[in-house]
């Protein structure tokens, strides 16, 4: 439908068409098409698909797109008639006079994109888990292009980040040039980035009854993607991402923050099933819908137990849920929250079908690389573990060592000092018969007698100083790492000081043997 819309020098807005429906800085039609945007001073119009057909400022075109019957964008141009066409895979740059010329096609890793002198250049694409580019560069190693964006996609302006004249960023989408970079088209409708807000209804919105039908991602655009701005669950073709893998169980994630004086944690929130095999938590299906399982690693750090409530906000939102404890599961990995994907539906205003992605140990061969925004497996769970035990192993092993040698040293000085201040009741032992053996269980057994006490004293006391001081160091870094002490540990702590102190043993009843005999009477006045 083509909807006209005069605008006065007093910016008030008059619709034409009777169909069109006016807000205080917004107008749509009747099918909710935006036709006025105020802030970017824009009109809108649409074709009989709801797709954008056509950009006008001050009474003239900025913009004019073509489709075929079935959507597909055959070109977007400029009030001249230049711009880019679309065929295929391939994109052209178009004149005035009709002639198309290759400028650019898609790989695995980037763009082919063609350069001066009919000749082309290969730009790799990083990209993120949301598939954003970060990066652009060329194969001689030079960065073209740097990208940070704001949660909703608007790039981050900054001197230190150059600039291409690359249009695919947020989500890899292309950018509307001719409109400004604040749009991007997703196929099914474009997005403005600038307020996280479509410009058209959700074709299917029927299946989002509890969210605005021009929200972007569920408001959740760190942990979704939207693949063609239908649904951020479902494909490019607007199927539902579905595996016939049995072993594949759905959940939904997203993250909040617990906030304290010293550090803002991120917390995993996760929407799991009643039934889940990989999430074993019993009783599950009766959690009300403000009641959630909390990770052994998130009561430990912030000592919460069952019954105690725990504050969880919206990173870049003014928001924030309150949630009940209702049990402990015993999961040392993260800082999570489990609650049943019905309830996380629910708390999170998502419609009945939404989910994040699959809880699977096999892998599931059903599903594109292109629709799979990111996989997590153990070894990605547990790599920092063994990073830091690659890294700090052996230097625990020093430090086990210098323990003992620490524990000897301080044993020896102790004995020997004892030795010394009897040298003369040694000697005079020794005059009246006795033998090292017996003078040396005289003096040692007492000793070794209290060795042993304080060892064991000290192996419960140093697990308590350990424990407090690992909280200390690791409660103002993010994530958690529980400190545990298998029982063998224990009987190692408890050895090692033994170790130690036998060699004082040798060395304490070398010296003994050596005191002479007439050292007592040397001293005899």
């Amino acid at each position: 439908m083509d909807a006209e819309i005069s605008i006065d020098t007093s910016a008030v807005i008059r619709p034409v068409d009777p169909g069109i429906i006016l807000h205080s800085h917004y107008a749509h039609d009747r099918n909710g098409n935006l036709t006025y945007d105020m802030e970017l001073q824009t009109i809108f119009a649409y074709n009989s698909l709801n797709l954008l057909e056509k950009a006008m400022r001050n009474d003239t075109i900025v913009a004019k797109y073509s489709y075929l019957a079935d959507g597909t964008k055959l070109s977007a141009v400029n009030a001249d008639d230049c711009g880019f066409a679309y065929r295929g895979s391939f994109t052209y740059r178009a004149d005035a006079g009709g002639d198309r010329v290759f400028e650019s096609t898609p790989f695995g890793g980037g763009r082919i994109v063609a350069t001066a002198g009919n000749d082309t250049e290969i730009r790799y694409f990083l990209t993120d888990h949301l598939e954003s580019v970060r990066v652009v560069a060329t194969d001689q190693n030079n960065v073209l292009e740097r990208n940070d964006y704001y949660p909703f996609g608007k790039r981050w302006d900054s001197a230190s980040l150059p600039i291409s004249d690359n249009r695919d960023r947020f989500n890899g989408k292309e950018d509307q040039v001719f409109i400004g970079d604040c749009l991007a088209d997703y196929g099914a409708r474009c997005y403005n980035k600038l307020n996280g807000r479509w410009l058209a209804q959700d074709p299917k919105a029927e299946n989002f009854i509890n969210s605005s039908h021009y929200c972007f991602c569920g408001n959740n655009p760190i942990n979704r993607i939207d693949f063609n701005g239908k649904d951020w669950y479902e494909d490019e073709d607007g199927n539902v991402l579905t595996t016939d893998n049995k072993d594949a169980e759905k959940f939904s994630m997203c993250s909040l923050q617990k906030k304290s004086d010293v550090i803002d944690e991120e917390v995993s929130v996760y929407g799991i099933s009643d039934d889940s095999k990989y999430v074993e938590i019993k009783g599950m299906q009766s959690l009300q819908e403000d009641e959630v399982y909390i990770s052994r690693s998130f009561s430990e750090k912030y000592e919460l137990n069952v019954g105690d409530t725990v504050s969880l906000d919206e990173k870049y939102e003014n928001k924030q849920y309150t949630f009940t404890i209702a049990g402990i599961y015993d999961q040392c990995v993260n800082i999570a929250v489990f609650m049943p994907i019905e309830n996380y539906r629910m708390v999170f205003e998502l419609d009945e079908e939404a989910f994040s992605g699959y809880f699977s140990n096999e892998e599931l061969a059903d599903l594109s690389e292109d629709d799979i925004a990111t996989v997590i497996t153990e070894r990605d769970i547990t790599k920092m573990c063994d990073q830091l035990d690659h890294s700090m192993g052996s230097y625990m092993d020093y430090f086990q060592i210098l323990c003992i040698l620490l524990s000897a040293v301080l044993i020896y000085l102790l004995t020997k000092l004892i030795i010394e201040k009897n040298e003369n009741a040694i000697s005079m032992t020794k005059i009246l018969g006795y033998e090292n053996k017996e003078i040396a269980s005289l003096y040692l057994l007492s000793t070794t007698i209290m060795v042993v006490i304080e060892d064991a004293v000290s192996v419960v006391l140093g697990t308590f100083v350990m424990n407090l001081a690992w909280k200390a160091i690791l409660f103002s870094y993010s994530g958690w790492f529980a400190f545990v002490i298998q029982p063998a540990g224990y009987v190692k702590m408890f050895a090692f000081v033994l170790i130690g102190y036998l060699f004082v043993m040798i060395l304490d009843f070398m010296r003994i043997k050596k005191i002479p005999m007439d050292q007592a009477l040397k001293n005899v006045e």
